[in-house]
């Protein structure tokens, strides 16, 4: 099923988008996968070597993006263009802002990874927090090619914490709860 739907799907790309969707599937099997790789990692290798050392502490607010489109001083500075998120973290904040965020999202996916550890398997709410585990890590590893904490994904991921967080709290209200009604009950008894 797997491949008839991956030769369906490529089918109706060519149909749709014609001779260009076949030229781009080319030239990723043609190009060397170092090259192809390293177009995305130059972003990572300019922002280390070139960013951070001119703007360690930051560039200010409104440096790149649709802020700079917004508010940007186009008179004295000219706008920074950001290809992956750490690049945005360290104009707007620089290496404390980056730290940070990091830091914020690697306890985000601990606290997930607890929960999903701690809930016994098959309830609806370990399976929401393997869920949002899998999403933290993906979203960590896309920061480093996508700016995603600029989009809906990035706010789907402070979310989607949110409401597993929220949900684990009243899972255990509710059996404390429970446990004390039960306790209630035998000392009645």
């Amino acid at each position: 099923i797997g491949q008839a739907l991956a030769l369906g799907s490529f089918a109706w790309a060519v149909s749709v988008g014609g001779d260009s969707a076949t030229r781009r599937l080319r030239t990723l099997v043609e190009d060397d996968p170092g090259e192809l790789a390293y177009e995305r990692g130059y972003f990572l290798e300019e922002t280390f070597v070139k960013i951070i050392p001119k703007y360690p502490l930051g560039a200010g607010m409104a440096r790149w993006g649709q802020m700079y489109a917004y508010f940007g001083d186009r008179s004295s500075s000219p706008p920074i263009y950001v290809e992956i998120q750490v690049t945005g973290w360290i104009l707007d904040g620089g290496i404390p802002l980056a730290v940070i965020y990091y830091i914020a999202l690697v306890m985000a996916t601990w606290v997930a990874w607890r929960l999903a550890t701690r809930i016994p398997l098959g309830e609806p709410l370990w399976i929401l927090a393997a869920v949002v585990v899998a999403y933290n890590l993906g979203a960590v590893a896309i920061s480093f090619g996508y700016p995603i904490f600029m989009s809906q994904q990035g706010m789907e991921l402070w979310l989607l914490n949110a409401v597993l967080f929220s949900a684990y709290r009243i899972r255990q209200r509710s059996l404390e709860e429970q446990a004390r009604a039960r306790q209630s009950r035998a000392e009645a008894a």
